[in-house]
């Protein structure tokens, strides 16, 4: 008997390394300013910082080359896929993890690519994890599973660190679990 196995509906999940010490600086600073500054802060779970619905921070003219490194990254990757379209960046934004805080699972449709850039972080930091919706959606399988793997696994956790560049695709739900170390990530 000759059993094929083939991975259909696959979801690519592109994960770069960038040595980018003084744009990591910047951002670092920069949140921190606009944190001290603002006046009409986001609801931000337990004690964190975000400056989402404040603009895209990319936009800033201090961040126009790492701005243009990220969609470079993009296009190689919408290429590689043979997509078609023209790609642009609709929103960016900072965020600060303080101890304890998360991010519940989310998407960002109808964006085609959704990316994180890890300014500063540890690997024993909070961590991302993306869900299988495939699978949590269904429940499957309806039994135990021994060792999880790729095709059977509800979700896939990466590791932070600085200078880590991800890139996925929009639909793709992900949170980010619960930070629970002192420092800020």
């Amino acid at each position: 008997m000759d059993i094929k196995s083939d991975i259909i509906f696959g979801t690519p999940l592109y994960s770069i390394k960038l040595h980018e010490p003084d744009v990591n600086s910047y951002l670092e600073n920069f949140v921190k300013n606009l944190e001290t500054n603002d006046s009409e802060s986001y609801p931000y779970c337990a004690n964190g910082y975000t400056t989402f619905g404040k603009g895209n921070v990319l936009e800033f003219e201090d961040l126009s080359a790492f701005k243009n490194i990220i969609m470079d990254i993009t296009h190689q990757i919408h290429s590689s896929l043979n997509l078609q379209g023209s790609l642009y960046m609709s929103n960016s934004w900072l965020t600060i993890n303080r101890k304890h805080s998360f991010h519940n699972t989310h998407n960002h449709v109808p964006s085609c690519w959704s990316g994180v850039y890890y300014a500063k972080a540890k690997p024993e930091d909070a961590t991302i994890e993306f869900v299988n919706n495939d699978l949590a959606i269904t429940s499957w399988p309806y039994t135990r599973v021994e060792e999880y793997n790729i095709l059977n696994s509800p979700a896939y956790t990466e590791a932070v660190e600085t200078g880590k560049l991800l890139i996925f695709p929009s639909y793709l739900p992900h949170n980010v679990n619960e930070h629970t170390n002192d420092n800020e990530r």
